[in-house]
């Protein structure tokens, strides 16, 4: 995705683009029920240009973790996630995250001791990195910031998929 930093979002998405606390929560309770992920690429990826630019030299592979939330009922979209985590091996404290399967990161993120995280950065999506980006991130709204854990990096990229009510 080409991520063009912007802070002029919309009134009514700027209370999710600066949330600190779980999305996967606050969705949750939006629905009225547990959110449906539904993985789209798991395994060693290459860093994205956003992230690169925004956090610094990383490493150009890692483990990437992308995904689609999904509305309980309905089965909208309503939030795509990325998840970047450079130098992917036994040692890395976030190893463990290669298993959390069809769980949302949110529920087991902010759950985890010892952990820091960036300030929020937002952006809009105005076109595709590579062939096979989903066009539905054409002009939506997103955010990106950066974990650590022990001096380990993660980098969490969300875009938003729904506009919510005013």
């Amino acid at each position: 995705m080409i991520w063009h930093k912007r802070t002029d979002y919309p009134a009514a998405l700027a209370d999710w683009l600066l949330e600190t606390g779980s999305l996967t929560a606050r969705l949750n309770a939006l629905c009225g029920a547990p959110i449906r992920v539904v993985r789209q690429r798991e395994g060693i990826g290459r860093i994205c240009e956003h992230e690169q630019a925004a956090y610094g030299p990383l490493a150009a592979k890692g483990w990437v973790r992308e995904v689609i939330l999904h509305h309980p009922r309905t089965d909208d979209p309503l939030l795509w996630a990325r998840t970047y985590i450079p130098d992917f091996n036994p040692g890395n404290p976030w190893y463990e995250l290669a298993k959390i399967g069809e769980k949302p990161l949110g529920e087991v993120l902010f759950t985890l001791q010892g952990i820091t995280r960036s300030p929020l950065q937002t952006g809009k999506i105005f076109a595709a990195e590579k062939v096979g980006d989903p066009p539905l991130w054409h002009g939506r709204w997103g955010r990106h910031s950066r974990f650590e854990r022990n001096e380990a990096p993660l980098i969490l990229t969300e875009v938003f998929l729904f506009e919510p009510d005013a």
